[in-house]
């Protein structure tokens, strides 16, 4: 049996399946969630770790922990939290407290799934944001914000025109990090739910596996993470753009 070349088939095919197309509007909310929740929840407890209290350092390696988790043992944990029987954590915390009458099927419900698991990666990706921003508020110079306290400004003011902005290169490295975290969550996913229900969970990188893994189609596979990696570089570019401070207004 001959090879046969097909040339940029698997990529125009890649562009055209409708599928392709849920996927990443999947991964497009994943993100989105990730994003809108997890950069200002890293950055508030950034702000918190970076004040003085009793037991600081041991919030702060505590703070860690949930990032070194293998996705798979969160899978599993968090398999445990949703699970549908009263057993379940969360299902038997809400009926002890008789919030609800009945075992809820969290992860069995399409409208659902996807945002319970866009809940799951954020438990797993905040610790990471919140370092991040917690080195970037350790290298601010604490006279700026001394002066700007002598000068009359309140907290606000310091944070609007000191720490934000000079935050503004931290917050692009957690926007591209959550992104490409998003682009190429898979063993979360396949623990969890397997894509379903009825393909709710199927986010781009547990499709990009069904493609190789289970179907066998390589090439397709191939050409749909070249794709990928195209479209993490475009946005980027893009968050580089709206992070800049002229943009901001800041």
């Amino acid at each position: 049996m001959g090879w046969e070349f097909i040339g940029l088939g698997n990529y125009w095919r890649a562009l055209t399946d409708s599928q392709v197309r849920l996927s990443i509007g999947r991964t497009l909310y994943l993100a989105g969630v990730g994003i809108g929740l997890g950069i200002p929840l890293a950055l508030a407890f950034a702000l918190i770790l970076n004040r003085p209290f009793p037991l600081r350092g041991l919030v702060r390696g505590l703070l860690i922990i949930p990032w070194v988790v293998p996705g798979s043992v969160q899978g599993l944990l968090w398999g445990r939290i949703f699970d549908p029987h009263g057993y379940g954590a969360l299902n038997g915390l809400l009926l002890q407290f008789g919030l609800i009458d009945k075992a809820i099927p969290w992860l069995l419900m399409p409208q659902r799934a996807l945002f319970l698991i866009a809940l799951a990666n954020l438990w797993a990706t905040i610790p990471m944001m919140t370092l991040l921003y917690l080195a970037g508020l350790q290298s601010i110079p604490s006279e700026l914000h001394e002066a700007a306290a002598v000068d009359g400004a309140g907290w606000w003011a310091r944070f609007r025109y000191i720490t934000f902005p000079l935050l503004l290169p931290i917050t692009l490295i957690n926007l591209i990090l959550k992104t490409i975290d998003a682009f190429a969550l898979f063993d979360l996913v396949f623990v969890l739910t397997g894509g379903g229900p009825a393909r709710a969970t199927e986010v781009i990188g547990y499709h990009l596996y069904k493609q190789a893994f289970s179907n066998l189609e390589y090439g397709y596979a191939a050409a749909l993470a070249w794709l990928i990696a195209l479209a993490n570089m475009a946005l980027a570019y893009l968050y580089s753009r709206l992070t800049r401070p002229e943009t901001i207004g800041t």
